[in-house]
């Protein structure tokens, strides 16, 4: 497993965690079956969802009439006010992740994006940011890759604007820095799922913020003056690629869901990327298993039903430092010890040894210790709709027709869910990772954003963000002694900062006035 890419190693982990693709039914009993079931498809009305193979959400935008473009700029030629009547479609509910889009290049079915613009493409807490300094081809690639396409600039607005002509995806209110990432809100991409109350008639996020979005038609400013009602493909060629949506440093001016911009098609930017259009979500068979998530509702979504419980140690570090003789010593003591947890790692700069309450260093340094947080998980976890929650494989199960597998898959015994093949699936997890509670990168099963909780050999998928400090750190600093003993220590080079003294006995800096 360690000749794996770490990028390929997390997105077969996010893929194994959060994709499925075509679910059955839900039998009545608890005991999960994988019995071939007949499969009509999902149900396309407005709210209809469908987990994908790539972990996408699709949402429905059910066939009809909608009115394209703006009547106040009715003079432009790019945005006159028209009828425009689509056929159904089922659309990503956020843009393409650099999560997705590694397991595309893990398979061959991609180039990577251009470095300089995605410096954040293998760096595993960007994974559900949108990928970005992709070109057109690059995401066309990609929907190809997963048996879709790119949307029309019509399938686009649509999604975007409804069928009630609002200019933006929540509605008539101004844009603001809690419905999407814009401006100077950020100052970078953020999770594909970030912005909840921004999301758009069809539930569809980030239709306006964060990164503009590759769509399929060649570029022609007066085209919507003389296109078709049905189904409109935009002109036969050009020498733009239409581009929608709006970016993380877009301006409040180009936020109306109505708005056209378009690019050299071998354009890459930092702030451009793209979402797929599915026209038959029931082409690929489900994955065999799926995680239940704790604290979701299924699919790494919000809270519903009963939460979980998590306790996290609250930790101090004291210093004593003498001097014996002319060599000084500090001695490091950890506070608020508990019968559990115990600090089950250190990182110590200064020379320091002992275990696992107190410590004796003998030089300066940074002196850090960690600890697990408790967990108490309420029972079961939520599993995405149409899966069936397993007890004994403490898993989410899929049950479906016979259908396609994923590159990097296979058809399990039953041909009727894809199995990652031998070489691909739970490779070596990394080291801890910072803001979780036990190491989950990239080996121990669980969605991107989750922790890895164990009861017994049980694996729980916990989805909380706790900020409490279970890591601490000091700067451990030394006396300066003589022959004898005693002494001071000078202050730091860089002084103390704003509000802070240099105390010589202390060889720390304290607060002054507090």
């Amino acid at each position: 497993m360690s000749s794996l890419h770490p990028t390929f190693r997390f997105a077969v982990l996010f893929l194994l965690a959060l994709a499925a693709c075509a679910p059955g039914a839900t039998p009545a009993s608890s005991t999960p079956s994988l019995v071939p079931v007949d499969l009509a498809g999902p149900e396309m009305t407005i709210g209809s969802t469908w987990l994908y193979a790539d972990g996408s959400l699709l949402v429905a935008v059910p066939a009809g009439i909608f009115t394209m473009g703006n009547g106040e700029l009715k003079g432009r030629p790019e945005n006159p006010e028209h009828p425009v009547n689509l056929s159904d479609f089922w659309i990503y509910r956020t843009k393409v992740t650099n999560a997705q889009y590694a397991y595309c290049v893990a398979m061959g079915g991609c180039t990577a994006p251009y470095g300089p613009d995605n410096p954040g493409f293998d760096d595993y807490l960007k994974a559900n940011d949108p990928v970005v300094g992709v070109d057109y081809s690059q995401a066309a690639d990609y929907c190809d890759f997963v048996h879709a396409r790119l949307p029309t600039e019509a399938e686009w607005e649509k999604t975007a604007r409804g069928t009630d002509a609002r200019i933006h995806p929540w509605g008539e209110t101004p844009p603001k820095c809690d419905l999407l990432n814009f401006d100077v809100c950020v100052g970078a991409t953020t999770p594909v799922n970030s912005y909840p109350d921004g999301q758009s008639y069809y539930t569809a996020y980030d239709m306006e913020g964060n990164a503009l979005e590759w769509v399929a038609d060649w570029f022609q400013a007066d085209y919507y003056l003389e296109s078709p009602v049905d189904d409109p493909q935009g002109p036969a060629s050009g020498r733009g690629r239409s581009v929608r949506s709006s970016a993380f440093n877009s301006g409040g001016d180009q936020i109306p869901g109505f708005t056209r911009s378009f690019s050299s098609p071998d354009t890459h930017r930092n702030n451009l990327g793209f979402r797929c259009v599915v026209e038959d979500p029931t082409y690929f068979a489900p994955f065999c298993t799926y995680p239940g998530v704790y604290g979701t509702d299924g699919i790494g979504g919000g809270p519903t039903g009963e939460q979980f419980h998590v306790t996290c140690p609250s930790y101090a570090i004291d210093q004593s430092r003498s001097c014996n003789g002319s060599t000084p010593v500090t001695i490091v003591t950890i506070t608020g010890i508990q019968a559990w947890p115990y600090p089950y790692w250190g990182n110590f700069q200064g020379h320091c040894t002992g275990y696992p309450f107190t410590y004796t260093c003998t030089g300066d340094g940074q002196f850090k210790i960690c600890s697990e947080c408790s967990v108490i998980a309420q029972y079961p976890p939520q599993c995405p709709d149409e899966y069936i929650w397993d007890s004994d494989l403490h898993a989410c199960l899929g049950s479906g027709a016979p259908g396609v597998c994923l590159p990097g898959t296979t058809p399990d015994a039953t041909g009727q869910c894809c199995s990652f093949e031998a070489g691909t699936a739970a490779p070596t997890a990394d080291p801890l990772v910072p803001g979780h509670q036990t190491p989950i990168y990239p080996g121990a099963g669980c969605p991107a954003g989750t922790w890895a909780n164990y009861v017994g050999n049980q694996l729980q998928c916990i989805a909380v963000p706790v900020q409490s400090p279970f890591c601490v750190s000091a700067n451990v600093s030394l006396l300066s002694c003589s022959q004898g003993g005693g002494g001071g220590c000078p202050p730091p080079a860089g002084g103390c900062g704003t509000n802070y003294a240099w105390d010589p006995n202390l060889c720390e800096c304290v607060c002054d006035g507090c």
